[in-house]
């Protein structure tokens, strides 16, 4: 059985020093949502969402996830917010999945996305 100071301890030594030599210097909630995502199992809840070969793919719903994780970790009141700080924050934008602006995307791909989070009861799934 693994402890969760372990994996801790493990967060500090080796992730975070790889993620601050990739992204620069992670600020305290940097660290608290890369804590939370590396507890979490998120893999679990993406293959509901998988394509299943009707209209357009979706986007990446790991990412998506992980994007609404940050929006209760970092305290975002809108989904607009999200996408501001995204946009405007590179290692929160790096730390979600996206290396680049340009793949994030829109407000109504996230709101479609937010909302079948909600519509699943992921968040209670996941707490």
């Amino acid at each position: 059985m693994i402890y969760l100071s372990t994996i801790l301890q493990h967060l500090q030594l080796h992730l975070w020093p790889a993620l601050e030599e990739t992204l620069g210097p992670l600020r305290p909630l940097d660290e608290q949502f890369t804590q939370i995502v590396a507890l979490l199992d998120l893999g679990v809840f993406v293959p509901r969402y998988r394509w299943v070969g009707y209209g357009c793919p979706p986007q990446d719903r790991a990412k998506l996830l992980h994007a609404f994780v940050a929006k209760a970790v970092y305290q975002f009141p809108t989904t607009v917010a999200l996408l501001d700080a995204l946009l405007s924050r590179p290692t929160l934008r790096r730390l979600c999945g996206w290396e680049y602006r340009g793949e994030i995307p829109s407000e109504a791909t996230f709101s479609r996305a937010f909302a079948a989070f909600a519509q699943d009861e992921l968040p209670q799934l996941i707490h």
